[in-house]
């Protein structure tokens, strides 16, 4: 009718662009308590930007995504909430010009992101705890990929090979651990080998003897790396990692923890909300044999 007053669809935007664990730990689930609490069973749309291979984090709880993709990570390393070399000008401006795609089509009740001025970047509690809900829901299409390359009948065991380029902490000893698991064929009877990570970031095995989710033929609109490693996840019983995302991960979905590193507090008892348990190897300089890894690793295997 001429003079009704149009009612616009209402919407929460949010925006995440820092590392892989502060998103999926200590974001994102706020974002989950956001959709499944407050505004439950309200008309409400819930839209993302974030890089494409980490929508499936929020997966099926949002109703939009809006990829993020940073234009040279080498120079915009993500640390901790933020993009390091990235002005907050530039931040707001990302965010402002974000607002801007939904205003003439959603009332925005909020926009949610984290603040990343060198004061609070790296404050880890910028979301509540109690304001969080860790019950992650990847799209179906990262499930049915995943049941197409691994045999359900066996138990998987995810390898994290962790590397970043011109950062201190990478292992240098990976292929010999694969080397090692490869050669134990009641190991490889027995268990599916899932290596996880995000190419580039990571050390793949040269000789292609274990699952690689990078190599699995997937529609790349649907579904995610992070959506598959998710995926992996709901179906392990271990995780092997030097100290880096998928480990702390691991111990969101319950999945016991064969780790090493030098910060044994936090990545047994600060990240280890669930209390799940954690196998810690304490290496300082990130050098610690490949048979001590591997012999930690069958006795673990040995009490399953």
């Amino acid at each position: 009718m001429i003079g009704e007053k149009y009612i616009m669809d209402k919407a929460i935007l949010s925006f995440c662009t820092g590392e892989l664990y502060w998103e999926f730990a200590r974001f994102a689930p706020y974002i989950l308590w956001k959709k499944l609490k407050q505004y439950k069973n309200q008309n409400v749309k819930f839209i993302i930007m974030t890089d494409p291979e980490r929508f499936d984090i929020y997966g099926k709880y949002v109703d939009i995504f809006v990829p993020f993709r940073i234009s040279d990570p080498i120079k915009y390393r993500q640390n901790c909430f933020r993009l390091d070399n990235l002005e907050q000008e530039e931040y707001l401006e990302i965010i402002n010009s974000y607002k801007k795609q939904f205003k003439d089509r959603y009332e925005v009740l909020e926009t949610i992101y984290p603040k990343t001025d060198r004061k609070n970047f790296s404050n880890k509690n910028q979301f509540l705890l109690e304001k969080m809900i860790f019950d992650y829901l990847p799209r179906v299409e990262n499930s049915n990929i995943l049941n197409k390359y691994i045999n359900n009948e066996k138990s998987i065991i995810i390898l994290a090979p962790r590397f970043r380029c011109n950062m201190p902490r990478n292992w240098n000893n990976w292929n010999e651990l694969y080397d090692l698991i490869s050669d134990n064929s009641i190991l490889m009877d027995k268990y599916n080998f899932v290596i996880c990570g995000n190419y580039p970031d990571y050390i793949p095995d040269k000789k292609n003897r274990f699952f690689d989710i990078n190599l699995f033929k997937r529609d790349r609109i649907n579904s995610s790396i992070i959506g598959l490693t998710i995926e992996c996840m709901n179906k392990a019983i271990l995780t092997v990692g030097s100290q880096s995302a998928i480990p702390n991960i691991s111990l969101l979905f319950g999945v016991h923890a064969l780790e090493w590193g030098h910060q044994k507090q936090l990545h047994t008892v600060n990240y280890n909300i669930r209390n799940t348990q954690v196998t810690f190897l304490e290496d300082m300089n990130y050098d610690i044999p490949a048979k001590r890894v591997y012999d930690e690793l069958l006795r673990i295997l040995k009490g399953n």
